[in-house]
């Protein structure tokens, strides 16, 4: 099975200014910027990072980086024009399948340590949002957070933050 690769969200951010350049050639500078501004944007961020690096996501200063990448990655598409935004934080990986084959043990169990740094992820995601509401002073920026955490048992779902 061959894997896709990621575009970098330095990509994506390019590919969207491209896009915004062909909406003003179709319907004119400020109809474009008034169609970023009132589009829907999810972003859902972190989840190969863990999931392709399980090993590199058990450092917390891997995290801080992953943090810091998506709280660019945001700012620079609110900069862009995007005013809503959803953000789906990281999935529970350590039950997933590759994970479980990978770093499961002879017994394939969850693996709880990648639990527990996706939802050390998605808490510091959750607070980075609630300072870039804070610190943009949009507080209609973020309309629509999706925060999902499951940690360590499995078979529940904890801490869900809806926005």
């Amino acid at each position: 099975m061959k894997m896709q690769p990621v575009l970098p969200l330095q990509k994506q951010l390019e590919l969207f200014k491209e896009y915004i350049g062909k909406i003003k050639g179709i319907v004119g500078e400020t109809r474009a910027l008034e169609i970023v501004k009132e589009s829907l944007y999810v972003v859902a961020t972190g989840n190969n990072d863990i999931q392709l690096n399980p090993s590199s996501s058990l450092n917390p200063s891997y995290i801080d980086i992953m943090l810091n990448f998506a709280s660019t990655f945001l700012q620079d598409l609110n900069k862009l024009g995007a005013r809503k935004i959803g953000v789906a934080g990281v999935l529970t990986m350590g039950c997933l399948p590759v994970i479980r084959n990978t770093l499961g043990g002879i017994e394939r169990n969850c693996v709880d340590s990648v639990n527990e740094k996706v939802y050390m992820f998605n808490n510091k995601l959750s607070t980075e949002i609630d300072l870039l509401i804070t610190n943009f002073l949009m507080p209609k920026w973020f309309t629509l957070t999706f925060i999902i955490s499951c940690l360590i048992y499995s078979t529940t779902l904890q801490n869900m933050v809806i926005r």
